[in-house]
This record gives C-alpha cells, structure tokens and sequence, in this order.
C-alpha cells in the first residue's frame, strides 16, 4: 500500500512551466521547485485556487496533490532596488576583471635553465613566490572592496 507513487503537479498561474513530482506516501516531500514570473515575486505554494490553505506537509499524503503558486507584484522600489543592486554588482566586476589584464602570470616568469645554479633558481622562485602573494592580496582586498560596496 505504501510503495504507490503519489503525484504533486503544479499550477503557476502564469509563471513558468513546472514538471510534476512524484513520490510514495508517507515519504519525505522532495524539496519544492520555486516557479518564476515576470513582475512578481513567489510568496507560496497552496493546496486550494483560492490560495488560502497554504502547503505546509513534510510528509507525502495518501493522495495526489495540486499545488498553486500565490504571486506579489514586485513594487517599483523593489525593482530599482534591484536594477541597482545588479548594476552595481556588475560594474564593480568589469572594473576589477580590468584592474587584473595584463597582470603577468608569473610562473612563467621563472626560467628552466639547467645551467644556472640552483641558487638562483631557489632565489628566482622565492621572488615569484612574494610576487604571487603580493598580487593574492590585492585580489583578497579588492574582493573585500566590493563585499563592502555591494553591501552598503
């Protein structure tokens, strides 16, 4: 009785396409899949049209489930608020991909010459070695940079 597969299709009123889930009764429910829509914001699943009985089962009961996904129109504020976010995100990214061209790669820097002393190949990658650390942390900063920037 317990091994039959119970279905959880889903209904986005207007958002995007979800494929249905199944699983056997009693069982742990599969985390839910989050549908999108264009201006609005996911609030819930819910068990009726009416969107007023929201799911809330952590266990798959004895039957086959509709759900429906409850939207909120994504306000002004929160759009721009967004737009901006991103915005900001994105040019903080262009200017550090752009603070970083032409940094040398140094490894290449060190040169395999069997005739030179190990001396001074051990002296050559000590140098590589302070410069790799030199330009880490400026990477280690400037991530924190933008940690601050996107965050305020």
């Amino acid at each position: 009785m317990f091994n039959k597969l119970y279905t959880i299709s889903f209904n986005t009123f207007g958002g995007n396409k979800i494929e249905s889930i199944s699983c056997k009764a009693k069982k742990d429910i599969p985390e839910l899949p989050l549908p999108v829509k264009d201006g609005y914001k996911f609030v819930s699943w819910f068990l009726d049209k009416d969107l007023k009985e929201e799911f809330s089962f952590e266990k798959m009961p004895k039957k086959d489930l509709e759900l429906f996904a409850k939207w909120e129109v994504i306000s002004l504020e929160e759009f721009a608020s967004d737009i901006n976010f991103f915005t900001k995100s994105s040019n903080i990214l262009k200017n550090l991909q752009n603070d970083y061209e032409g940094v040398p790669d140094f490894k290449d820097s060190v040169k395999k010459d069997d005739t030179k002393k190990k001396t001074k190949k051990k002296a050559s990658a000590k140098k590589t070695t302070k410069k790799k650390a030199c330009v880490k942390k400026k990477e280690t900063e400037k991530v924190e940079e933008i940690v601050e920037e996107v965050s305020a």
